[in-house]
């Protein structure tokens, strides 16, 4: 830790009147939330009753739904941790377990809040991304990340074990998943937005250890984007950057679980020159990246200025990395 002592959460509180409010506010929008209606879409996709619970909607009523919920069960894992709030922490266990009667129901531990229910092939969507079968889909990693980071939090921040196992079990799907993709099926998966799945399954191998997790995760690891983006001139251009920007945090979890090896050092640097080139090229004033989720050309940011700068996923991707390479670095810079 290079002297340094990491706070927990619990440890830390906001007293300014204005960080405390906005805090407050986060909270009471957290403590709303119905754990009928969050499992109402998983429990369709499982082919189980949902009760006559309604999903939420928005995207949460869509073919990425479980997305938004996956970083709740994030921030309620988080808030259980920081605040102690028992009535949130007995409603995150309530629905892990009942998340777990969907994969067993589901039979494999796939888990799939995506609207319309399809419980007849609850992965009909990553056929489709696979170009296995037809029909509509929409970056369907993307969400699965949110709902697996989310069950990880949940074990981490509150030690619900029955988490813990809801994530393995998913992890085991996406073992048997990818272990069945060729090399044009790969290529094309690396080529959409998944998200952030190598780092959630890079933490899902740090806490277990199991071997299987790991090669799981170098599935969703692209080195050679990490090269292209970060040496060759003007590469950023046109990218998406929430795309981008979660492949690189994978490639730096894995320099935390697996520190020392060859590839992990290389990945920790690919990380931090993209890092470093993202905000001295292609950030403004407020902090803010990127015209509709994208960036543009290396230090025009004058020509990219619209209603659409800034989308907050970048910004709280961008804060993520950030965060992680000074606990790797303890240079101020990042902080």
């Amino acid at each position: 830790m290079n002297n340094r002592e990491m706070f927990d959460i619990s440890s830390v509180q906001l007293q300014d009147p204005q960080f405390a409010a906005g805090q407050e506010a986060v909270l009471s929008f957290i403590r709303k939330i119905n754990p009928e209606r969050a499992l109402a879409a998983f429990r369709r996709n499982a082919g189980l009753p949902d009760g006559g619970a309604s999903p939420y909607g928005g995207w949460e009523n869509a073919l990425i739904g479980g997305h938004a919920l996956g970083h709740w069960f994030s921030a309620a894992a988080m808030a259980v941790r920081a605040f102690g709030d028992e009535a949130l922490r007995e409603e995150l266990i309530y629905i892990v377990r009942e998340l777990r009667k969907c994969q067993a129901a589901v039979g494999n531990g796939f888990l799939s809040a995506a609207s319309p229910a399809c419980p007849e092939n609850p992965e009909i969507r990553f056929d489709i991304e696979e170009g296995k079968a037809e029909g509509k889909t929409w970056v369907p990693w993307y969400a699965l990340h949110k709902v697996l980071a989310g069950l990880t939090d949940i074990y981490v921040y509150t030690g619900e074990e029955e988490a813990l196992a809801a994530a393995e079990a998913l992890g085991e799907w996406v073992f048997s998943r990818v272990s069945g993709w060729d090399e044009e099926v790969h290529r094309r998966i690396l080529a959409t937005e998944y998200g952030g799945m190598n780092d959630a399954l890079y933490v899902l191998y740090g806490l277990t250890g199991k071997e299987k997790y790991r090669k799981a995760a170098e599935a969703f690891d692209d080195p050679e984007l990490y090269r292209h983006l970060t040496e060759d001139p003007d590469a950023l251009d046109g990218v998406h950057a929430n795309a981008t920007i979660p492949k690189f945090i994978g490639a730096l979890r894995r320099a935390e679980v697996l520190p020392g090896d060859e590839r992990s050092e290389a990945y920790a640097g690919y990380a931090r020159a993209f890092f470093e080139r993202v905000v001295e090229t292609q950030m403004y004033a407020t902090g803010g990246i990127g015209d509709m989720e994208h960036f543009r050309k290396d230090r025009r940011l004058d020509h990219a200025r619209t209603q659409c700068n800034a989308e907050s996923c970048c910004v709280y991707n961008m804060m993520k990395l950030a965060g992680m390479l000074f606990e790797r670095t303890g240079e101020r810079y990042y902080f």
